[in-house]
């Protein structure tokens, strides 16, 4: 199944109301070239354009706010091994901006400046040896921090990260638990003081499926499965047991969407493909 095309259109139940409120277009590789957004009269709320190279690389991207002219246009560069090397954003107004990624073994710096050469914003990479990112750090053009997370990982699985401020203390603290099979179990967040303040708790089919998800005291998220119907119900309630809502997702029978319907709206997907 070569996707060409996708429709969506959405039905509000209590209005009992139809209107087409999302279209994408894809080329022969599977990239989205074309992405838009319509609101209950039909007029363009947001649409995403971009191009691609015949690396499939994204070569520019133009993001449009319901106006005729771009809001944002970003042009991308690469060096000859394929990294992504410059990312060149120019604003409605005139405005422009330039992203530079300076790539090393384990380092990966993205610096932001104005057209005059300012510094916007840096952000940095650290990875280990296996590519797994142990630290985040994002500084402002005052060179004062706005993000500081490190992590640490066992088997290429996080099993702890923290935020930090910007003097370097711990803001809070997130563990992570895993099954044999490697997929996650348990994660907690913990303020300074080790005290857990929540947590996210998840279980599995015999087929690797996510079929609960437990959040803390506040809820729980169970998903059923009926693979003859391939259909997917998915349903959320409070930690008292009471039902907020319920979606019921159905799937062609190559995987694909074609209709989910909640307690408020039915939304169903129509597809043209390639042949």
């Amino acid at each position: 199944m070569k996707i060409k095309t996708i429709t969506q259109r959405t039905t509000v139940k209590e209005s009992d109301t139809t209107y087409t409120n999302a279209y994408s277009e894809y080329d022969e590789s599977g990239n989205e070239t074309l992405a838009v957004d319509y609101d209950f009269d039909g007029a363009e709320t947001s649409k995403t354009v971009t191009k691609f190279n015949d690396r499939n690389q994204r070569i520019e991207m133009q993001i449009f706010c319901g106006e005729d002219e771009p809001n944002e246009t970003h042009f991308y560069e690469y060096s000859p091994e394929g990294r992504i090397a410059k990312e060149t954003i120019e604003y409605q107004g005139g405005f422009k901006s330039i992203k530079t990624y300076d790539h090393t073994p384990n380092n990966l710096t993205i610096t932001t400046v104005d057209e005059e050469g300012n510094v916007e914003e840096k952000e940095e990479f650290t990875t280990d040896a296996d590519g797994n990112v142990t630290e985040h750090l994002i500084t402002d053009y005052n060179g004062d921090i706005s993000l500081h997370q490190v992590s640490q990982f066992e088997n290429g699985k996080v099993i702890i990260s923290k935020n930090l401020d910007k003097d370097g203390r711990e803001t809070d603290h997130r563990i992570y638990k895993y099954q044999d099979d490697g997929k996650l179990s348990f994660m907690g967040i913990l303020n300074p003081k080790k005290e857990l303040l929540d947590s996210y708790a998840y279980q599995y089919d015999e087929k690797g499926r996510e079929i609960l998800q437990t959040i803390g005291s506040r809820g729980k998220i169970t998903t059923e499965y009926d693979d003859e119907a391939r259909t997917v119900t998915t349903t959320t309630a409070t930690g008292t047991g009471r039902i907020v809502n319920q979606t019921i997702t159905t799937n062609n029978e190559d995987g694909a969407t074609i209709r989910e319907e909640d307690f408020n709206t039915i939304r169903e997907f129509e597809y043209t493909l390639y042949i």
